[in-house]
């Protein structure tokens, strides 16, 4: 069964807006659920992950995935040539020009916290936990 399950932030943002017990909602693998972090059950489809340089990339932004799911992951800088880094797995773009994206895609097979970042600022745009 294919399925998002709402993490523990989004848990805590209902019991915040007065609701006494804890609820776990389950959504289609494409919904967007407004939370920095998210948790993916492991399917066939891949996970997809975007990720736009200076709107919604952030060093706190945490996407939790399971082990063995597939995941993609969309890159674009629209106002500067770049290439990216998914530390631990060793996976680089090739250089970017401004405008252009780029789909970082692999299985996620080891299990840790790894940190995409950029080549040229060293800034860090999303981080995948994985377990």
């Amino acid at each position: 069964m294919k399925r998002i399950l709402v993490s523990v932030a989004t848990s805590a943002l209902l019991a915040a807006c007065g609701s006494s017990s804890t609820t776990q909602t389950t959504l289609a693998p494409t919904t967007t659920v407004a939370a920095t972090t998210t948790t993916v059950a492991a399917n066939e489809e891949p996970l997809e992950i975007s990720v736009t340089v200076g709107e919604d990339s952030d060093p706190d932004r945490i996407e939790i995935v399971d082990l063995g799911s597939s995941v993609a992951i969309t890159l674009l800088n629209p106002t500067a040539t770049d290439e990216y880094h998914l530390h631990g797995y060793d996976i680089v773009t090739p250089t970017m020009n401004a405008g252009e994206s780029a789909t970082i895609s692999f299985t996620a097979s080891e299990a840790g916290t790894f940190e995409l970042e950029s080549h040229v600022t060293g800034d860090v745009l999303v981080v995948l936990e994985i377990s």
